[in-house]
């Protein structure tokens, strides 16, 4: 990084990252293959990660044990028929879960999910 000291190596200094990231001050334009560059993207992830979950924690935390079992299964790929079959109940009921979760979570994809379940550690 151009006239910036490591900080890969002082944890001490998130809070300074964040902030140059947040400013544009921090110079992301290094050596994709640098150790200094994969510690930097991953730090950002980390942080938009706790944004999200900030912002969502409290529509997350609406959901029943049941919408968050299914919701489970419906980030590892299953069907409204296996997750049916799984929990013995109708698939209608397996539609409405899903559904439901998606108006608590006021999202619209299946990818959007995805992304609550891993941001809450259900994946």
């Amino acid at each position: 990084m151009q006239g910036q000291q490591s900080y890969t190596n002082h944890p001490k200094n998130f809070e300074i990252i964040h902030h140059q990231m947040i400013t544009g001050e921090l110079d992301l334009e290094i050596e994709r293959n640098s150790s200094e560059s994969s510690f930097l993207l991953k730090f950002h992830k980390i942080l938009n990660q706790q944004e999200f979950i900030k912002m969502n924690s409290e529509r997350f935390n609406t959901l029943t044990p049941r919408e968050k079992e299914i919701l489970i299964m419906v980030a590892y790929g299953d069907t409204n028929q296996k997750i049916a079959d799984h929990l013995s109940i109708s698939i209608n009921t397996s539609k409405t879960h899903r559904k439901n979760i998606k108006s608590k979570l006021n999202i619209k994809t299946t990818r959007e999910l995805i992304e609550y379940a891993q941001a809450f550690d259900l994946i």
